[in-house]
């Protein structure tokens, strides 16, 4: 093949200026979309669709610069074009002037998309700070929140478990951020339907920030809406709405908890906060049995059992399901006594199967090797306690809750509890339970004052 022949010919064809203004051409279009986008609020998929079709247009548009040609007579085969009719040198000044325009529309929008940011962030320091970033000064100290239950929305207002359960999904994303105190559901949600301004819940709960927010839930659409509040001057830091398909509910919770750390300008565990993600119906049972568990009663146990089989059903991979599962009927079994018959060790070969399979889907799931460790350490089988300890403590070290529960079965001096229930008291302030026991505690090591 002689390069130098197929080289002139795609000169005289214009195929590499063609291929260059498609190219700049493209770049513009990417620079537009990803300053014009994100004021509109457009889905994700949106700028993915464009760079895909602008990827799958650029063979077809090559093609085309090599087969045909442009003349004043309309579009025709190269090859049917006698020399005295082609125009393609007019074509190539054409080209010339679309890659450069091309270019300067580029530059500028970079230029736009650089300046954008200093200039939003300080019209919104001097009006309402929303989206704006968290002042250098106030970085160090704003290493605390509090997620508050979102207001159920929805038409009929039949959507608090799912609203609720969002929320707290939230909440346990937050909690894997380093270094930041979130208090715990019980106390966050206390505030739910009061008439409580920022600055008072930062102040009862010692936090600097709260996460706000509503959900409207209509068939398989739901539109989100959260704003991250400081509690020193009831100042926007961030806010942000979204409109969903309820399958794309985990993106949105990864989102908010991503931009929230963000804001907070806080350092993760050294991977992105991901949310285990499950069949949209599934996860609907599922919040759905959370908040009949929640209930505390017996019927409401039964009913959470009920609901959380039938998630199974539909996605047997999602491990909080089986988890909970095991917790319901843990609770049915011990509990509410709905079996009487059977010893301790009978009744609790039923539940140690379900939590084995949590950590089946998902090796990770931490709350499954605890809740393991307490069974077997009842069972008085301590080696499979202490190997279940062990590997909870491994993958979160940081959950209190998780600590204290495994602290208790005498791992832990009486000191050395005391300083972890002190630890849970400092992320839950408003759970009287927790004072109950430190109380306990302290009267075992002999503080009697």
């Amino acid at each position: 093949m002689n390069f130098k022949k197929l080289f002139e010919e795609l000169k005289r064809r214009n195929v590499l200026k063609s291929t260059l203004a498609y190219l700049t051409s493209s770049l513009a279009i990417l620079q537009a979309n990803a300053i014009v986008l994100p004021v509109i609020e457009a889905p994700d998929y949106v700028s993915k669709l464009i760079l895909f079709l602008l990827v799958l247009g650029f063979p077809f548009w090559v093609f085309f610069s090599w087969a045909y040609e442009i003349t004043e007579e309309g579009v025709k085969r190269t090859a049917d074009i006698t020399p005295d009719k082609s125009i393609g040198k007019k074509i190539s000044n054409r080209l010339s002037y679309i890659i450069l325009g091309t270019l300067s529309v580029t530059i500028f929008l970079l230029i736009m998309g650089l300046v954008k940011p200093d200039e939003k962030t300080s019209k919104q320091d001097a009006e309402n700070p929303v989206e704006g970033e968290i002042t250098p000064d106030k970085a160090s100290e704003n290493k605390s929140i509090a997620i508050l239950a979102f207001a159920d929305m929805s038409p009929q207002k039949d959507q608090e478990y799912f609203s609720d359960g969002i929320s707290l999904e939230i909440l346990n994303l937050m909690a894997q951020v380093k270094n930041l105190k979130v208090i715990s559901k019980l106390s966050s949600f206390a505030y739910k339907g009061k008439e409580t301004t920022a600055q008072e819940i930062g102040n009862e709960l010692g936090v600097n920030n709260i996460l706000e927010g509503s959900v409207r839930k209509s068939g398989n659409i739901v539109r989100i809406t959260a704003q991250l509040i400081d509690t020193e001057d009831g100042s926007h830091l961030w806010s942000k709405k979204y409109d969903r398909q309820l399958d794309d509910i985990f993106a949105i919770q990864d989102d908010i908890a991503a931009q929230v750390s963000k804001e907070l300008k806080l350092k993760l565990f050294g991977k992105p906060l991901k949310v285990k993600k499950a069949d949209p119906e599934a996860y609907n049972l599922y919040l759905e049995g959370m908040e009949e568990f929640a209930k505390n009663t017996r019927n409401g146990t039964l009913n959470a059992e009920k609901l959380f089989r039938e998630g199974i059903k539909i996605d047997s991979s999602y491990a909080p399901l089986w988890f909970h599962l095991g917790k319901s009927i843990s609770d049915k079994l011990f509990v509410y006594s709905f079996e009487n018959e059977g010893s301790m060790h009978e009744k609790s070969q039923q539940i140690i199967p379900l939590f084995k399979k949590s950590i089946e889907v998902d090796p990770s799931y931490s709350k499954g090797y605890a809740a393991l460790s307490r069974i077997y350490w009842y069972r008085f089988d301590f080696k499979n306690s202490d190997y279940y300890h062990s590997k909870a403590m491994e993958l979160d070290s940081e959950n209190v809750d998780i600590t204290f529960r495994l602290s208790a079965f005498g791992r832990k001096t009486s000191a050395e509890i005391v300083d972890v229930v002190k630890r849970i008291m400092a992320e839950d302030p408003l759970d009287f339970k927790l004072y109950s026991l430190l109380g306990d505690v302290l009267f075992l090591n002999n503080e009697l004052e």
